[in-house]
């Protein structure tokens, strides 16, 4: 019988938790206004800008849609959610028979991610040391700047070489949820909520590239 009963009230504990964790978080109407209610269409990449400046080779670009609703819920109760971008730099090469055997060059994973204050009503969007945090009431200006990757280093034009092609691929992962007390293995449908973008692939412009010399 007290087995039982240790049982039941286990449940419950679960219940309620599970309960915070989900239910809406009350915000006002002019709040909810602000909250804008896209479609769970998948995430993609946009917005590529790739430049040329202190001797390398940048990359600003934006992930849109980086949320579905479930997530946005989460946030809103103050689970933070992160994105990390990851690009690789490789130098194309060709031998014979069309065999390739790329170099790889350089590397990159950026984080940055979103919090939700409840008590203050404002959001953080934190970018893991490159820059200070923001912090602002508008749910668009939050999402925009922590969905917006500016100055990626792609490649030091010193180890650059003319008449190479050099290529960069991109992808943009939306991390998993993590449960109090590591919940999400007995909860494993959350996985689903694993999101990701595809990988792109870029050409750095030759223009960008070490001239020959004559």
């Amino acid at each position: 019988m007290r087995q039982r009963k240790t049982t039941i009230q286990c449940a419950l504990i679960l219940i309620a938790m599970m309960t915070a964790l989900f239910s809406a978080c009350k915000l006002d109407a002019r709040e909810t206004a602000n909250l804008p209610l896209n479609a769970d269409n998948p995430p993609y990449l946009e917005d590529f800008v790739i430049g040329k400046r202190q001797q390398a080779i940048w990359l600003t670009l934006s992930v849109s849609n980086p949320f579905d609703k479930k997530l946005k819920g989460l946030i809103l109760n103050g689970v933070t959610q992160k994105i990390t971008l990851n690009t690789t730099t490789s130098e194309k090469k060709s031998y014979l028979f069309l065999v390739n055997s790329d170099r790889l060059m350089a590397e990159n994973t950026i984080s940055q991610s979103i919090t939700y204050d409840n008590l203050k009503k404002v959001f953080v969007v934190a970018y893991e040391g490159r820059q200070p945090e923001l912090t602002t009431t508008s749910y668009p200006q939050a999402l925009a700047a922590v969905s917006t990757f500016a100055d990626i280093n792609l490649l030091e034009l010193q180890h650059a070489r003319p008449k190479t092609r050099y290529e960069v691929k991109v992808q943009a992962e939306i991390r998993k949820t993590r449960l109090p007390f590591h919940l999400e293995y007995l909860f494993f449908f959350l996985s689903a909520w694993d999101r990701k973008t595809q990988t792109y692939v870029l050409d750095i412009p030759d223009q960008f590239l070490p001239a020959a010399q004559q």
